[in-house]
């Protein structure tokens, strides 16, 4: 029997991802040739969200404090959680404002220092002066920070690419073909299942998918898995750690 497929979600994406990053070594689901590795399209933006600090409400997904676990290499971005205090004077409002408009807000800006301030010459009173040269300076940390976060980003899509990592889209299952199949499924889920809420999409693409295994590090999820009913239970469940003795048993037992 050739070696099984695997769904990855969010929580398997951000250990493994945050572990090699800080310098620990590759897993055994990432470093075994021939197992085909999937995640859906909604794990990866669980982990943008992730990396900025915000995350779910379950501690067991990881994904809560995964950036003050993991960003601790040199370069790496400001989480939401310390953005206020170091760079937003306290004010967490500036903080998550800044979030979404650094990115066009650093084209806006002259180039230069120089340029900057003899506009504001040209415009602000002089005692004022001195405040403006302030702000600039705090401009910049802000969109540093913005970008340290887009390399984040990279760096993860392309730790997706470098391990094969499949990404399932939205439009690969929402399907015309599909929609009889996905209603009995997500009905099915939604009134004989305990999947929490927050699972439930990702759950839905995996049952779709139809790989061998579901990975995830969220014991809490992993035991409401149980309640699936057989008829819709079209893949095993397993924890990361348990990732090499479930292949090597499905390979053994060949």
């Amino acid at each position: 029997m050739p070696i099984p497929s695997a769904f990855l979600d969010t929580s398997v994406l951000l250990t493994v991802f945050g572990n090699i990053r800080n310098g620990c070594h590759k897993p055994f689901i990432l470093d075994t040739k021939g197992l085909t590795k999937l995640t859906f399209e909604k794990c990866v933006f669980e982990c943008f969200l992730a990396f900025r600090g915000v995350g779910g409400k379950k501690p067991d997904e990881g994904r809560q404090d995964w950036a003050k676990r993991f960003l601790r290499v040199d370069g790496d971005p400001v989480p939401l959680s310390e953005a206020a205090g170091k760079l937003h004077f306290g004010s967490i409002d500036a903080a998550h404002y800044w979030t979404g408009q650094a990115d066009e807000a650093q084209w806006v800006l002259p180039e230069s220092f120089d340029e900057y301030m003899a506009d504001v010459r040209r415009h602000v009173h002089p005692e004022e002066w001195d405040h403006a040269a302030e702000i600039w300076g705090n401009l910049q940390k802000i969109f540093n920070n913005h970008r340290r976060y887009l390399k984040l980003f990279s760096d993860f899509k392309m730790f997706l690419a470098d391990h094969d990592i499949s990404i399932i889209s939205h439009e690969d299952l929402y399907t015309k073909e599909r929609q009889r199949r996905r209603q009995i499924t997500m009905e099915g889920l939604s009134q004989r299942s305990t999947i929490p809420n927050e699972d439930f999409e990702i759950v839905v693409a995996a049952l779709l998918t139809e790989p061998d295994l579901f990975v995830s590090t969220d014991q809490r999820l992993l035991t409401a898995t149980a309640s699936i009913e057989a008829n819709l239970r079209r893949c095993a469940f397993v924890h990361l750690s348990e990732v090499q003795t479930y292949v090597g048993s499905v390979i053994d037992g060949d």
